[in-house]
């Protein structure tokens, strides 16, 4: 009995299996202490989002369509048709014509700014629709649009 309550061998099994359970304790006790505020969170992003609506097209945002068109010879084939233009350019050449378009609309010669606002609401659309938004600073569409004497049907 004495030689067996002496050896050594096994004592090591002893302390990793006391280690053990108190790490599976200290991970039992954090659970419980976190549990109740992680309820809360997930209850109060469930609440949020339950009467969150979620567009399915960033499109949908954006309708200039009921705007008239101020540039002497637009009409809605015209619209059509740069709203095609338009969406088959990469993001860079789309703001690139932007600028463009923009500079023209701003610089006060008429017909050229007519034109060039009825094509910046184009091309307004046509970056919403792809979450780009227009430089800061620069005049919106739709102010532009009243300034040179369109209107909303």
């Amino acid at each position: 009995m004495k030689t067996f309550a002496a050896g050594e061998s096994g004592a090591v099994t002893v302390d990793w299996v006391i280690l053990t359970a108190g790490l599976v304790g200290l991970g039992l006790a954090t659970m419980t202490v976190v549990s109740a505020g992680v309820e809360d969170v997930s209850g109060d992003t469930g609440d949020a989002l339950t009467d969150f609506e979620i567009a399915s097209s960033f499109a949908e945002l954006v309708d200039y369509s009921g705007h008239s068109l101020v540039g002497p010879s637009h009409n809605e084939a015209w619209r059509t048709g740069e709203t095609a233009r338009f969406g088959a350019m990469s993001d860079a050449d789309l703001m690139a014509a932007y600028n463009a378009s923009y500079g023209i609309a701003t610089g006060g010669v008429y017909p050229h700014a007519q034109h060039e606002t009825d094509r910046i609401g184009v091309m307004e659309q046509e970056m919403a629709a792809r979450g780009m938004t227009i430089p800061n600073g620069n005049t919106p569409y739709t102010t532009l649009h009243t300034n040179q004497g369109g209107t909303v049907s």
